[in-house]
């Protein structure tokens, strides 16, 4: 039907449980009621997987700073070989998160004038990741262990990984 406008009048039927919006065109949309439900479910689903990924990124940070801690010893360990000199691995006094290496050139277990030093901080690539040493840990020339012990991180979560180093200067994460 046509009417002295021009513009063509269009009868639709609504079936039960479908869209009651359409165009003159053919094509359907949503309604408001409709929109605003979906935004609430997707935001619903979206809040409660949130502290599921945050949970999982903590423990990814906290693995990686387990690796980069023996990664940290290791490396002491083989200059220690390398160069013939003791190296010196230390929780920096206060710190739950800055640690220092040393080359212990005289083997007195302090830092001298001249000894090369390296502080290194875990926040820089784990936020949110403390460590805990049990005391300063030492290689010898020999690759033995003259000081050994355990470095603990944790994360926020409380959830912890252990980094163990024994006498014969063996380093295992626990």
């Amino acid at each position: 039907m046509r009417s002295q406008t021009g513009f063509t009048i269009v009868e639709t039927t609504v079936a039960a449980g479908t869209s009651g919006i359409r165009a003159r065109d053919g094509r359907s949309g949503l309604s408001v009621l409709e929109l605003i439900t979906t935004v609430a479910i997707t935001s619903t689903l979206i809040a409660t997987g949130l502290p599921n990924v945050s949970r999982t990124l903590q423990a990814y940070n906290l693995r990686g700073a387990a690796r980069e801690m023996f990664a940290q010893l290791q490396t002491a360990r083989v200059a220690a070989v390398t160069h013939n000199v003791h190296y010196r691995i230390n929780q920096v006094s206060g710190s739950t998160h800055t640690y220092t290496v040393q080359e212990d050139l005289n083997a007195n277990g302090i830092v001298d004038a001249g000894e090369p030093i390296t502080t290194f901080n875990i926040y820089d690539r784990a936020p949110g990741v403390a460590s805990s040493f049990t005391g300063p840990i030492s290689f010898a020339p020999n690759g033995t262990a003259s000081s050994f012990g355990t470095i603990t991180l944790t994360n926020r979560f409380g959830d912890s990984r252990s980094v163990d180093v024994n006498a014969a200067g063996r380093i295992q994460i626990d």
